[in-house]
């Protein structure tokens, strides 16, 4: 008796539609299977960099030590010119908050100078003013890191950060033959040798050990005054053209912060 085959072409058609159905499906629903678990993942690491640590409420002290160069009249926008930038160092005081937020103290001691004949204008050569400047700084100012971060945090180990803050400093300026330039008058004015400035910029720190951490920030300060450089306006003894007086002089800080945490040693921000 012959067996019926009930394969017939249409059937076994159908029978392969059907199984590549199948994979097409499957193949489908890995990369979102693989998805779904990466989402998750980076769910997970968004949650750990939103939340706060809870146990970050500490005190840091520490040094500064990095160069200090002027923007102004004589320098107008040159970074960083090694013709025109010093050492500076100073000391820090940080209370965190949490691991956001940070208050910081500083005391800040460099100086700053310039040479019209580093300038690539030939009227700044023409000018030829060159001065040398002391500087001692003061200042307060809130940090915001970017990650949760803690000096004892096994999680994250690093963080940048913002800085802005309010100071006060004070300057002695003097010129190439050392002579204390206010005194020369050579505008007829009379300024003050303080005043207040804007501190504001950016930083990386990240923890060497569960008490010590290192950071490198760049800060810029906004000053209330165009007399670092002693050029604002006009030769009091020509009326010529000296200075521009619409905008106010800045000098920047750049360097390495090393800081300890104060108080008993914390064996982990996450512990309460």
């Amino acid at each position: 008796m012959t067996e019926r085959n009930n394969c017939s072409p249409t059937i076994q058609n159908r029978n392969i539609f059907a199984c590549v159905k199948k994979w097409l499906i499957i193949f489908t629903l890995l990369p979102a299977l693989a998805l779904a678990q990466e989402t998750d993942h980076f769910a997970k690491k968004n949650t750990l960099l939103k939340k706060l640590v809870p146990n970050t409420r500490s005190t840091e002290f520490g040094i500064f030590g990095g160069v200090s160069y002027y923007n102004g009249d004589v320098n107008p926008a040159s970074q960083f010119n090694p013709e025109l930038t010093n050492w500076a160092v100073g000391v820090i005081l940080r209370r965190n908050l949490n691991s956001r937020w940070a208050l910081r103290l500083n005391g800040m001691y460099g100086n700053l100078k310039g040479n019209d004949l580093t300038s690539s204008s030939v009227s700044q050569q023409q000018r030829g003013i060159s001065f040398t400047s002391v500087l001692y700084e003061i200042s307060g100012q809130a940090e915001f890191n970017f990650f949760p971060y803690c000096v004892a945090n096994d999680e994250i180990y690093f963080s940048p950060y913002l800085f802005i803050g309010l100071g006060g400093f004070r300057f002695n300026t003097t010129n190439g033959s050392g002579q204390e330039v206010a005194s020369l008058k050579a505008e007829d004015v009379d300024y003050a040798k303080t005043a207040v400035m804007l501190p504001f910029g950016v930083g990386i720190k990240a923890k060497l050990s569960s008490r010590f951490l290192i950071g490198a920030e760049w800060g810029f300060r906004k000053t209330w005054t165009d007399y670092i450089d002693d050029v604002s306006t006009t030769y009091a003894s020509t009326g010529r053209q000296r200075g521009n007086s619409k905008t106010n002089d800045y000098y920047n800080l750049a360097g390495i912060t090393l800081t300890a945490r104060l108080g008993p040693k914390l064996s982990s921000c996450w512990k309460q």
